[in-house]
């Protein structure tokens, strides 16, 4: 088409468990996961982004959703300070939708502790040498 010549463009695919279920975002501090959300879109959307009407709430993500988030960064060559992982839940399994590397969301009002771990990894980061 014509937009892809003229412009960058990210394609994903269209999962129907987003609208049914929600998008999870797992959020990990120096390969440490640190909490979760689940964002979910509004009535006849799909996208879960806050500013289109999305919620976004607190939610535990169980072992295998955090074993899957930590299998994403597990392909990295050196781990992260802090990485998001986008999944949803396809036939109960988790599909990855984005690993958010470059100034994600970390929605860090998720947990008053996750503060805290952010500003350990970053210490423990600037004390290694290089």
């Amino acid at each position: 088409s014509c937009l892809s010549r003229e412009h960058d463009l990210l394609v994903q695919p269209f999962l129907s468990e987003i609208q049914a279920e929600g998008e999870y975002s797992l959020i990990f501090f120096d390969g440490e996961f640190a909490h979760s959300v689940l964002k979910t879109p509004c009535a006849g959307e799909f996208r879960v982004q806050e500013e289109l009407g999305g919620d976004v709430k607190i939610v535990a993500a169980d072992v295998l959703l955090q074993e899957f988030g930590r299998s994403a960064l597990d392909v990295l060559l050196e781990t992260p300070l802090y990485a998001r992982v986008d999944l949803v839940c396809k036939e109960g399994e988790p599909v990855l939708m984005e690993l958010e590397l470059i100034e994600p969301h970390l929605f860090l009002f998720a947990r008053c502790k996750s503060v805290v771990s952010f500003a350990d990894a970053i210490l423990r980061k600037l004390a290694r040498p290089s």
